[in-house]
């Protein structure tokens, strides 16, 4: 990789940070705010007082009620209101089309007393349109309210057997509901239809004025589909698309200001090159490359030449290092290799607290197997908590945890040594003391 390349990307990383931090600070209240809510999911917040319908197979119903009827006709004719009582019988198909709005068929039968006192056979059909008054009041999740009160109005036909009259008539009244469940409604009916006052017979045939009176009570099935569908606000999803393009915006102008910085950058780098090939400190065919594919890994012969100094030894000289094999910098096989390495656990477990430790456990197997070293493990605990057994006990299950992955990854157990020394207090903050230290040597230590 081109050491140019290298800032670039470094620049871009940086300057993709700044970008965010900007497009953070901008004018956008709910950017400034919290950044990481814009690209958060929406809640859903749903419209209370508005629903959808499922589908045209959904809130049908079937209603049978039992109840009396009272002609009451003109002319008047003999006998009182409950003289002229009869059982009748109502049954109605229907669907509603909203919460509120819906329709039905009605059928009508049975029998009624006319003006004279006799009993006449009836039968009546009629379309009404209906408006639930209460279906918004403590409604439940799908929109179903317990109870209701439905005024209706509709038109059709009623039919006299006897008189052979079948005329034109208008229906209206109101229904009261009880929900028992979802599917099943306790409903009551009190109602009236008008028609001519010929229906029973008697009478002018173009003026109305012949009445049936009922009251009725039943129960009503609902089938298929029943409920409805909660509508979401769409107004969250709006402004969050509107915040999004903000930010898209923003970021785009911070990209395009770093896009032409970097091109300046690389402008000024090749006239740097050519300055430097001028000057004769740069070969034509150099690169830049200070990463070299070969180039030289930490082998820790500086902090071996100061322990040799602080020994008194003799100093090896640079060549020898630089030739030298990363671990050989001591002429002593019991001295321990480079740097010990530390693993960290989590409070009371055996629990690495990151799993990218488990890159170190990798390296160490491989550099011991290639160059036949042992390895000495040192379990710890933290002394500030825990009893002195259970830090014991501890230490030596993550001194072993070590050594087991160490024996994973290909070591033999006969070049592990491993060690719990129990709680220490030796670093500070204490959970530094939560370790397990490895050291790499030539020969097993005395």
């Amino acid at each position: 990789m081109k050491i140019k390349k290298v800032l670039f990307m470094t620049a871009g990383l940086l300057l993709g940070s700044v970008s965010a931090g900007a497009a953070i600070n901008g004018d956008s209240a709910y950017v400034q705010d919290d950044p990481v809510m814009v690209i958060q999911p929406v809640t859903p917040v749903y419209l209370d007082d508005v629903a959808g319908n499922l589908s045209f197979t959904s809130n049908w119903f079937l209603s049978v009620q039992g109840g009396m009827s009272a002609f009451i006709g003109k002319p008047v004719g003999c006998g009182d209101l409950f003289d002229r009582t009869k059982p009748i019988l109502s049954i109605g198909l229907g669907k509603w089309f909203t919460p509120h709005f819906g329709s039905r068929l009605s059928f009508q039968g049975f029998k009624f007393v006319d003006q004279g006192l006799a009993a006449r056979t009836f039968q009546s059909v009629h379309l009404d349109l209906m408006y639930n008054l209460c279906n918004g009041y403590k409604h439940n999740s799908i929109g179903l309210g317990r109870w209701g009160v439905i005024p209706y109005a509709g038109c059709g036909i009623i039919n006299n057997s006897f008189a052979r009259k079948n005329p034109f008539a208008i229906s209206f009244g109101i229904i009261g509901q009880y929900r028992f469940c979802k599917r099943l409604i306790l409903s009551g009916e009190l109602g009236n239809t008008i028609t001519f006052q010929d229906f029973d017979g008697v009478g002018n045939a173009r003026k109305t004025g012949d009445n049936l009176l009922q009251g009725s009570i039943g129960l009503t099935v609902i089938f298929g589909k029943a409920g409805w569908k909660r509508v979401i606000d769409p107004m969250p999803y709006i402004y969050q698309n509107d915040w999004l393009m903000e930010y898209k915006d923003k970021l785009q102008a911070k990209n395009d200001q770093m896009a032409k910085r970097i091109a300046k950058d690389d402008a000024a780098l090749k006239e740097y090159r050519k300055i430097l090939q001028i000057k004769g400190l740069l070969d034509d065919d150099a690169d830049f490359n200070i990463l070299a594919k070969n180039y030289p890994r930490n082998n820790y012969s500086g902090l071996n030449a100061l322990r040799q100094r602080m020994k008194g030894s003799q100093i090896p000289s640079l060549d020898n290092h630089v030739k030298s094999s990363p671990f050989e910098t001591s002429n002593d096989s019991n001295e321990c290799i480079g740097a010990p390495i530390n693993f960290f656990f989590k409070l009371n477990t055996v629990t690495l607290t990151s799993k990218a430790q488990q890159l170190n456990i990798a390296e160490i197997a491989r550099v011991a197997k290639k160059h036949g070293l042992f390895v000495r493990i040192i379990g710890a605990a933290d002394k500030a908590t825990g009893t002195e057994n259970r830090n014991k006990e501890l230490s030596d299950s993550r001194a072993a945890y070590i050594s087991g992955q160490l024996q994973k990854r290909g070591i033999p157990i006969d070049k592990i040594i491993c060690e719990g020394v129990g709680g220490i207090s030796r670093f500070k903050p204490d959970e530094i003391n939560r370790h397990t230290r490895v050291m790499l040597y030539r020969k097993l230590p005395d």
